[in-house]
Parts: structure tokens; C-alpha cells; sequence
């Protein structure tokens, strides 16, 4: 059953990309994956919310106030409270923002998108930040630096013939 489901995958993405233009097929395959992923239960129907939704900062206020108001800009900060209202998954970040200020920074003024950039995830076993939850993360601090990590969230969750 698994290889006929990853044979249509396939057979799927070919057919529509031979039908697109190159510049849509990164958008199409981050569809299919994140389709397969909410079927599978491995993405809720939230975190794509979260991800996918206009986002503005400015018609929404926090409770919680800014912790680096002298780079991080309001309507990012209640982005991220936002985010921790939809999902309870990013309660532990808003806790884990206030203690890594620096780390978190140095991601918003990156000029190459990194892992290692990520702070530490102190409720990962792992210390990693579900691949995911990064999307999120950076569609709310550097929106210019999702369609690299797109890339790699279908690569990962893919492989690298649905790019």
C-alpha cells in the first residue's frame, strides 16, 4: 500500500509540474507535502494556520510586553504572541525568547539562514526546534529567508525529487 501511495506522489507531482511554470513548483510541492502531512496527522490544521494565514502585527496587541523593544519590532513581537495564542506549542518559545534575547538577535539579523542560528530548544530532547515550528518562525521574524527554508522542509519531509 505505502508504494502505491508513493508511486502516485510521484506520478502526481511529474504530471503537474510538467504543466507549471518553474517558479510555482516550489509552491506546489510545499502543498503536496503539507496535504500528506495534515492526512497523516504529522501537521494540524493549526500550525498550517499559523503558517499560512496574513499575519498582522499591527491589529494585534499582547498582553505580554515586548522584551527587546529596541530591535524587535511590535508588530513581530504580537506575530509571536499571535502564535502562542493559536497554538500552545509556542509557549515554552515566548518564555524561551526572554531568556535568549541575544540568540534570538542574531537570527532576526542573519544574512544566511543557518540551523545553527536557531537557539537552542530547552523542551527538545533533541534541543531542536520541530522543522515546522522553524517555518513559522521565520515567516514571522525574516519573511525574505521562507522560500529557502520551504526548500528544505520538502526536502526533508519529501525527498529532493520534489523540488
Amino acid at each position: 500500500m505505502k508504494e502505491l501511495i508513493e508511486s502516485f506522489t510521484s506520478s502526481l507531482y511529474s504530471n503537474v509540474c510538467r504543466s507549471i511554470f518553474e517558479k510555482d513548483k516550489l509552491l506546489f510541492s510545499f502543498l503536496l507535502t503539507t496535504s500528506i502531512r495534515l492526512m497523516q496527522g504529522k501537521l494540524t490544521e493549526v500550525q498550517y494556520k499559523l503558517l499560512v494565514m496574513n499575519m498582522d502585527g499591527h491589529s494585534v496587541t499582547s498582553e505580554i510586553q515586548n522584551p527587546c523593544p529596541d530591535w524587535l519590532p511590535n508588530a513581530t513581537w504580537n506575530k509571536l504572541c499571535l502564535c502562542k495564542q493559536e497554538d500552545p506549542l509556542f509557549d515554552g518559545l515566548i518564555r524561551h525568547f526572554e531568556k535568549h534575547k541575544e540568540s534570538w538577535h542574531d537570527l532576526y539579523d542573519c544574512e544566511t539562514l543557518d540551523d545553527a542560528l536557531f537557539p537552542p530548544n530547552e523542551a527538545s530532547i533533541s534541543k531542536e526546534w520541530p522543522l515546522f515550528m522553524k517555518l513559522i518562525i521565520v515567516k514571522v521574524f525574516r519573511l525574505d529567508k521562507l522560500p529557502e527554508l520551504l526548500q528544505d522542509y520538502v526536502y526533508q519531509e519529501m525527498g529532493k525529487e520534489y523540488l
